[in-house]
C-alpha cells in the first residue's frame, strides 16, 4: 500500500478524538448522568474540536462525511457509561485503541453505510456525481 501523506495529521486528530471522548465521558459519569447523557457528552467532546478546527479552516467538517469519525467516540462513550472502563489503565488502554481504530478506519477508508452503497447493493443505478454534490443544480427548464 502506498504512503498517505494525510494520515499524519489525522494521527493528531485521532489523539484529540479519543481524549476529549474519554474526557467527556468521565465528566458526564461525575456529574452522574444517565447512560445516554455519557454517551452524548463523549460524542459532542470528541468530535467538537475537529468540527472547530474545519469550520476555522473552510472546509465542511469531517464528521458530516469522514470514515466512522464519530463511531468511535461513540464506543468510548459506550464502555465508559456502562461501566466496563473502570480504572487509569483500562482508560489508558482504551485511549490507545480509539487511536488504532481511528487511523486503521482512515487508512483502510471504512466507511459506515449509507444511501448511496445501500442503493448500489441492491442493484439501483445511482448517478454519484450528481447526488455527492450539492452544489450542482439540477436543470429542469
Amino acid at each position: 500500500m502506498a504512503f498517505k501523506p494525510y494520515l499524519s495529521s489525522n494521527f493528531f486528530d485521532a489523539i484529540g478524538l479519543s481524549a476529549f471522548a474519554i474526557q467527556g465521558a468521565h465528566y458526564a459519569i461525575q456529574n452522574d448522568a444517565p447512560i445516554v447523557g455519557v454517551i452524548i457528552s463523549a460524542v459532542l467532546s470528541g468530535t467538537g474540536g475537529g468540527i472547530l478546527r474545519d469550520l476555522l479552516a473552510g472546509r465542511k467538517p469531517m464528521i458530516f462525511y469522514a470514515n466512522m469519525y464519530a463511531l468511535w467516540a461513540l464506543l468510548a462513550g459506550i464502555l465508559i457509561g456502562f461501566r466496563i472502563i473502570n480504572n487509569n489503565l483500562m482508560t489508558l488502554t482504551l485511549f490507545v485503541i480509539l487511536i488504532i481504530l481511528r487511523m486503521t478506519s482512515v487508512y483502510f477508508d471504512w466507511t459506515l453505510p449509507h444511501y448511496l452503497s445501500s442503493q448500489k447493493f441492491i442493484g439501483f443505478e445511482v448517478d454519484e456525481e450528481d447526488t455527492m454534490n450539492p452544489s450542482k443544480k439540477s436543470k429542469k427548464d
